[in-house]
Parts: structure tokens; sequence; C-alpha cells
């Protein structure tokens, strides 16, 4: 009855989890514009001497406009663990102009491991019964280190265009048991 008891606790409960830390190491994200998180911010500026002022004008325009897309932190916070789960780290939501965006847990993330751990991103009510109050970004790949989720253009339940504004929040969370691990509030 004992050994039983054991099964169903490491099978069904993910007991072992609890001692097992998952390290993840992904390289910054990699915009489908080519930029790649982590390369340097740099725009080139024109070496060319300009004398005559409709080509002083055409120069500034050209360094207001850089050639190359740029990633951007649209919104930064740190991890804190809620009720018995710890949590830390940084989360930052990357953009590059385009409307791809991801949410990238930097190196010194770490939480809890546990079973059946999604990343959200939710509004101020944390509701992740409603899908309107969250966006599953898939499963979490490691409790400690770094790694990248893809946010979606368009929710994926209610089809409409996604605000980042209306989401205040990263957060792991834990499906089965329905329990939050960590949050970073975003701003």
């Amino acid at each position: 009855m004992l050994l039983i008891g054991g099964v169903v606790a490491f099978g069904y409960f993910g007991v072992h989890t609890l001692f097992i830390d998952d390290v993840v190491e992904e390289e910054g994200p990699v915009f489908d514009s080519g930029v790649a998180a982590g390369e340097p911010d740099e725009v080139d500026e024109p070496e060319a001497e300009v004398d005559e002022p409709a080509e002083v004008e055409e120069a500034m325009i050209e360094l207001e406009e850089p050639e190359e897309p740029v990633i951007m932190t649209l919104a930064t916070g740190m991890f804190d663990g809620v009720g018995r789960y710890s949590g830390a780290g940084t989360a930052n939501v990357l953009g590059d102009g385009s409307e791809q965006r991801f949410l990238r847990f930097e190196e010194d993330f770490a939480t809890d491991n546990g079973p059946d751990l999604l990343v959200y991103l939710g509004t101020g009510s944390g509701d992740y019964s409603n899908p309107d109050e969250y966006i599953e970004l898939g499963v979490l790949r490691g409790n400690i280190g770094s790694q990248n989720y893809e946010i979606p253009s368009v929710h994926p339940e209610t089809g409409e265009p996604i605000a980042l504004a209306v989401f205040d929040h990263a957060a792991v969370w834990c499906k089965r048991f329905d329990a939050t691990f960590a949050v970073a509030m975003l701003g």
C-alpha cells in the first residue's frame, strides 16, 4: 500500500520535481526582422562632410531612422515568490518595433520547481480561470536561468489584438494545483 502511495505521489503529484532543478540558458530571442537580443544597439552615422542646408536636413533624417531594427525593452519587472514558493530574477518584454514581442526571463531568474508549470502574462486580477484575464505563453522550460517566450500578436482565445498595457504581470503558474509560484509586476 505504501508503494502505491509513493507511485501516486511521484507520478501524479510530481513530488520528484521538488528535488530537481531544471537549469536553462537560452540565448536572447531572434526576431523575424533578423535582429537578436544581446547584440549591440548601434546606429552608424554618416561620415561624409555636408555643406548644403538641404544635405544637412537629409543627413539628419538618416540619423533619426535607423536602417536596422533595434531591440527595445518595453516593460520590465522583478520576480517575487507567492505564498510558500520562492521567486527571483528579472522579466523583460522585448520588441523590435514590429508586432513581434518576447517575454524574456534573464539569467538571474529562479523559482521553485513543480509539476505542470506554465508561463502566463496576466492582468491585475490574477484570475487564471478566465481566458480574458491571461495569455498562456507555454510550459516553463526550466525553473532556473534565461529563457524566451514569444507573445502572440492576437489573443489565442478571443482573437483580439493584444495590448500589452492590459497585462501587467508575468507569472509562473502550476496548472495542476491552481497555484501561482512567482510573479513579476511589469512596468
